[in-house]
């Protein structure tokens, strides 16, 4: 298997990055479980929001 980019964990961030990825390049996603989001993504409440530099700094 030829691959570009390796991303090494499948919760939201990694698949997430791996999919935009895979528009441009080939990508692998590697995962140790049978499925992807299965530990602390699939039971998890948090969001990801974005925030902005100015927001945190202050400016």
């Amino acid at each position: 298997m030829r691959t570009d980019v390796v991303v090494i964990g499948g919760g939201i961030a990694g698949v997430s990055i791996g999919y935009e990825l895979a528009a441009y390049r080939r990508v692998t996603v590697l995962e140790t479980e049978p499925s992807l989001a299965t530990h602390s993504t699939g039971r998890s409440a948090a969001m990801y929001v974005p925030v902005t530099v100015d927001r945190w700094c202050g400016l």
